[in-house]
């Protein structure tokens, strides 16, 4: 038999693969904690130089950057948009501070001719942090008078209502006000507040005031102490009423009774005057003022306390003195 053979040519044409990435699984970290150690791997079968881009659905919570978004590989550095051949990469994502929800975070791979991508949830959980007050410095004031305004700021990253309240057992009034109140506690759900508190001291006390500042978001809570000195200041004395006396000529007034006190408990120096010395003269025969450890002067230096008085005009004189 006779065989016949025919050739012929089979061209095939190149087409381009298209890059390969292997899946990653959802992920869940705490607020203000980094996400480390997230491998995967990319593949190509022709090409040695692929570009790997990072992309977040959530930039307030993953922004695009180096800092929030590091892709690592063993030879290529750190970047989250890396020019790599084929291997096993790893991924740390760091959220913005004090910010929670959640994200997709998509990795495209190109070869430079066809774009492949996959993408994987990340959900941060909200914690709550413990709120702040800014430094408060202690202050002096003198006695009996209110403090210069203090202002402070106290500052909340979740805006949930921040309650604040001044304790100060030596303190007679408190003041505490924000732009829109006056009162004590007070409470705000704004995320920076500044707050003005003035202090009288309680009266005629002399001695440091420790004032504590507590601001509380419902779950957490800070406090600040400062002091407050109080300067002494002379406190002038005070004497009873007095009604006014009725006599007979040639009679003398029965004791009159008097309370001096002096909030310092200084020692005090009484005087008794006469308007008209024709008829009651400003002598100690005339005018006794006595206590109890004294003796008898119409000038007399004591301690606060109870005196008497007694007057005895001139003889057969009358009229009126004061």
């Amino acid at each position: 038999s006779i065989a016949a053979t025919h050739s012929f040519s089979i061209i095939v044409s190149s087409v381009n693969d298209i890059p390969t990435i292997s899946n990653i699984a959802s992920l869940t970290i705490n607020e203000d904690q980094e996400l480390t150690g997230i491998t995967f791997q990319v593949n190509d079968v022709e090409s040695s130089n692929l570009t790997i881009t990072i992309q977040s659905s959530n930039k307030d919570l993953f922004p695009e950057n180096s800092q929030n978004i590091t892709l690592s590989s063993a030879t290529e550095g750190t970047s989250y948009t890396l020019a790599t051949a084929s291997r096993d990469l790893t991924l740390a994502l760091m959220p913005s501070k004090n910010q929670s929800g959640s994200a997709n975070i998509t990795i495209v791979v190109s070869d430079g001719i066809d774009i492949t991508s996959t993408s994987f949830s990340v959900t941060v959980n909200q914690e709550y942090d413990t709120p702040e007050i800014s430094a408060i410095a202690n202050i002096t004031t003198n006695e009996d008078t209110e403090s210069d305004p203090i202002v402070f700021t106290v500052s909340n990253p979740y805006k949930a209502s921040l309650t604040v309240t001044i304790a100060a057992p030596d303190a007679q009034y408190i003041t505490l006000m924000s732009a829109t109140a006056t009162n004590n506690p007070l409470t705000t759900a704004s995320e920076s507040e500044s707050f003005t508190l003035t202090l009288l001291p309680t009266l005629n006390n002399t001695d440091s005031v420790t004032i504590t500042v507590t601001v509380n978001n419902g779950t957490e809570y800070v406090t600040q102490t400062f002091t407050m000195d109080v300067t002494p200041v002379n406190d002038a004395p005070t004497i009873s009423s007095i009604q006014d006396q009725h006599i007979n000529e040639d009679q003398q007034t029965d004791a009159i009774n008097i309370t001096v006190t002096d909030a310092d408990k200084e020692q005090l120096t009484i005087e008794v005057q006469s308007s008209n010395t024709g008829l009651i003269p400003s002598d100690a025969a005339h005018i006794t003022l006595s206590n109890s450890g004294s003796g008898t002067t119409y000038t007399l230096v004591t301690d606060p306390g109870s005196l008497t008085l007694v007057l005895m005009p001139l003889s057969n004189k009358n009229g009126s003195a004061a």
